[in-house]
């Protein structure tokens, strides 16, 4: 297990059973239910490694393997407190794309990640699901600002909402050092 979220219904954890991404359910945090969540199309391998939840909405996001080889990120919802799970693709603006964060905003949740087609060049993407898709359809937006683009690493890692405004921390690296990241933009 790598994430847990809390919500009315209880818990749900998420991580990966063997080779498929993989849900657990708890009314207490005591006692755990595995869920089956569908591998993603084409995808041999998957991991789950984010989750938010919503009432009884529930979003994960994480890493699929191709049978080319090829990494890419996907996202999983349920509708019904974790217990039945869809997948769904996250779109990539190019290259490689990793998931790096996600959070509950209203009806909607909010994902990071990072992408680029050159390593030790990524930039970040936020991916929204918004209100209605309940988690199930994905936008991308690569968004602009000092420490979310440019030269070497990017990454936003943690996010939160408060006041309708979605902050998120996280750290810009090039050969040179690391240096911190806070990022603001209002929830639509």
């Amino acid at each position: 297990m790598l994430a847990v979220a809390a919500g009315p219904h209880g818990f749900v954890a998420v991580g990966s059973d063997g080779n498929a991404a993989a849900a657990w359910t708890s009314p207490d945090g005591q006692a755990w239910t595995q869920q089956n969540v569908p591998l993603p199309y084409g995808a041999t391998r998957a991991v789950l490694q984010h989750v938010a939840s919503n009432g009884r909405t529930v979003a994960a996001v994480g890493t699929a393997l191709t049978t080319a080889g090829q990494q890419l990120p996907f996202a999983a919802s349920s509708a019904d407190g974790g217990r039945t799970w869809a997948e769904s693709a996250l779109p990539v603006p190019a290259g490689r794309a990793f998931v790096t964060a996600l959070t509950a905003a209203g009806r909607q949740f909010l994902a990071t990640g990072t992408f680029g087609s050159t390593p030790g060049h990524q930039d970040v993407v936020v991916w929204t699901s918004p209100p209605g898709a309940s988690g199930s359809a994905w936008q991308a937006v690569t968004p602009n600002g000092q420490g979310l683009t440019g030269t070497g690493i990017q990454a936003i890692t943690g996010l939160d909402v408060s006041n309708r405004t979605l902050t998120g921390v996280g750290f810009t690296a090039t050969p040179g050092g690391e240096q911190p990241v806070f990022w603001q933009s209002p929830v639509r």
